[in-house]
C-alpha cells in the first residue's frame, strides 16, 4: 500500500508548491503575498501585474507601485505631494500632518490655507502685514501696500507699531 503524503492546497490557491503548503498562485480575486493568497496587499505593499504583493518605496507608507513617485501616504514627518513622500511641500504649500496642500492664491509660502495664513508674498510688489507670529514667523495678510504706520520692510514684510500683534 503506498500512502501520499501531499497536502492539501488551500482553496484560496489557484495552484501550491507540490512540497510545501504555500501557494504559487491565487484564484480570482485574490493576491500573493508570503506565499498566502489574500484580498488585499498589507500596508507598504502593492499588487504588481501578476498579482503578486511586491514591497513599496522605503519613502512610501503605501504605493500603486515601486518607484518614489507612486506613494499615496507617508508617514511623519514626510508628507505626500504628487505622488511623492517629501520633507518640505515647496512653494506655495503647506504641511497638514502627513499630506501638502495649497495656499490661499496670494501667498507664496504658509502656513494653512486661508488669506491670512501667509508667511511669504506671491507677488513681489504685495507685503505681508503680519496679524500674528509663530515660532518668530511672521504671519498674515498680502497686500497691495502695508497698512498706516507700517513701512515696507527689505524682506517683504510690513513692520512698525506691532504692539497688538502676539509673538
Amino acid at each position: 500500500m503506498i500512502f501520499s503524503l501531499l497536502k492539501a492546497c488551500s482553496e484560496t490557491c489557484e495552484t501550491c508548491h507540490p512540497d510545501h503548503y504555500g501557494c504559487i498562485s491565487c484564484a480570482s480575486g485574490r493576491v500573493l503575498h508570503s506565499g498566502n493568497c489574500v484580498f488585499k496587499c498589507p500596508t507598504g505593499y502593492y499588487a504588481d501585474n501578476s498579482q503578486r504583493c511586491r514591497v513599496c518605496h522605503d519613502s512610501c507608507s503605501s504605493c500603486i507601485g515601486p518607484l518614489s513617485t507612486q506613494c499615496t501616504s507617508c508617514s511623519f514627518p514626510l508628507a505626500l505631494h504628487l505622488g511623492q513622500c517629501l520633507s518640505a511641500c515647496g512653494e506655495g504649500f503647506y504641511q497638514d500632518h502627513t499630506t501638502c496642500k495649497g495656499c490661499y492664491s496670494s501667498c507664496r509660502e504658509c502656513v494653512g490655507p486661508e488669506y491670512l495664513h501667509c508667511t511669504r508674498c506671491m507677488k513681489a510688489e504685495e507685503g505681508l502685514q503680519p496679524e500674528m507670529y509663530l515660532e518668530g514667523i511672521p504671519v498674515g495678510i498680502c497686500l497691495p501696500q502695508c497698512k498706516t504706520q507700517f513701512y515696507l520692510d527689505y524682506d517683504g514684510v510690513c513692520k512698525g507699531e506691532q504692539r497688538d500683534i502676539p509673538r
